[in-house]
């Protein structure tokens, strides 16, 4: 799966403003493995939390008060929202699978070619296969 730049700013609300630079949304997604908008999503919010903390300051005038020191923490959990909802979009994914595998000792398979008489019986495999039924791209 390949995330595109325009979804994940499509997440983080970034339409206009430019709050993160494509050098910066680029970077997040390729912090993910190219594998997850969500998290790309929350790697940015990340990022910005950090920045923020580090920023983070209080001024305060005669009848105005500004504090930034928080706003970090308020991004951080935008974050772990987004990784959580990620989290949760794998586990439904992955609970869309069935793994059948031979059991060794199991009765062996026979297949009766048209017009024999007694069946053939096909040697165990060395290794058995495993078949993925089912899933989704997520």
């Amino acid at each position: 799966m390949t995330v595109a730049l325009a979804d994940v700013r499509s997440l983080v609300r970034d339409d206009g403003s430019v709050v993160f630079t494509d050098a910066q949304l680029t970077a997040a997604i390729n912090a993910t493995g190219n594998t997850s908008a969500l998290r790309a999503a929350g790697n940015a919010f990340q990022s910005l939390a950090a920045e923020y903390a580090i920023k983070g300051r209080s001024v305060k005038t005669d009848d105005l008060a500004i504090d930034t020191r928080n706003r970090g923490k308020d991004l951080l959990e935008v974050a772990n929202s987004f990784f959580a909802e990620a989290e949760a979009a794998d586990k439904r994914a992955a609970g869309s699978f069935v793994a059948i595998v031979p059991v060794r000792g199991s009765k062996p398979r026979v297949t009766r070619i048209e017009a024999t008489p007694a069946p053939v019986i096909e040697p165990e495999p060395e290794e058995f296969p495993i078949y993925f039924i089912g899933g989704q791209d997520g």
